[in-house]
């Protein structure tokens, strides 16, 4: 869509370390295996980690002694940060990919492989397309001590009302930063809306933004004035949230 509107593309796929093990011996097979890995494989052994990537490259292409040689120079954490180098984590791609864009005038659009919720607890887990809790968030989730359940099942609480009284506040903080995290995201969101909105009516910020700078590129306090103003909400959204975050950070 972008190429036919007259734009650059450039599409960054693997970082720099896959990179250079396609360069090396049968590195040409096991480019072609994570090519042909489907996605729902690919995401399961992110989640599983570096003993599951094993597994499967032993059982598909242990049989070429490229592949055998760069499993025995990995151990499973080493081999597992190799398999998820994607060019959108690995900011020598990306910032390569920039310098490349910088030097023409026509617009340019970057496309990078990621992995949603990489150095996250649930990267490429299959529930994962809400969430945005970090390490922490999720172990004090895990550390909840559920005699606290139990007390108020044995008072005579209902499953609805130890969930509401009990659950949902212990909850709070950290679901006010994933609320957050959620709306920042869908709020910038630029490509989406592009894609799928067709009324200039239904426009989004983001793109309404972008539509303004082609009518008039230097028209500074224009465009600084509608930054602004696409900036605001999601300093609100911060402000009302920040005590909860603060206290969340505190525990």
């Amino acid at each position: 869509m972008f190429s036919s509107l007259g734009w650059r593309v450039i599409t960054l796929k693997y970082g720099k370390r896959l990179e250079a093990a396609f360069a090396g011996p049968d590195g040409a097979a096991l480019r072609q295996w994570i090519d042909d890995c489907p996605n729902t494989l690919y995401s399961a052994l992110t989640y599983k980690g570096g003993a599951a990537w094993r597994q499967h490259l032993e059982q598909d292409l242990g049989r070429l002694p490229g592949i055998r040689a760069l499993l025995a120079r990995h151990d499973d954490a080493a081999l597992h940060k190799l398999m998820t180098n994607l060019a959108g984590h690995d900011m020598e791609a990306v910032l390569a990919a920039f310098d490349e864009a910088a030097s023409s005038d026509l617009p340019c659009c970057v496309i990078a492989y990621t992995i949603k919720g990489n150095g996250l607890p649930f990267a490429g887990h299959k529930d994962n397309h809400a969430g945005l809790m970090s390490v922490e968030q999720m172990d004090g989730f895990r550390r909840t001590d559920r005699a606290i359940f139990e007390s108020a099942e044995l008072d005579g609480a209902s499953l609805f009302k130890t969930w509401w009284h009990v659950a949902l506040p212990l909850a709070r903080p950290a679901l006010m930063a994933v609320g957050m995290l959620s709306f920042l995201f869908y709020w910038n969101d630029f490509i989406n809306p592009l894609l799928y909105l067709r009324s200039q009516m239904l426009y989004t910020l983001p793109v309404g933004l972008l539509q303004l700078q082609q009518m008039d590129r230097t028209n500074w306090s224009i465009l600084m004035a509608a930054s602004v103003l696409v900036t605001i909400p999601a300093l609100i959204v911060f402000s009302v949230l920040q005590r909860s975050l603060l206290w969340w950070d505190s525990e």
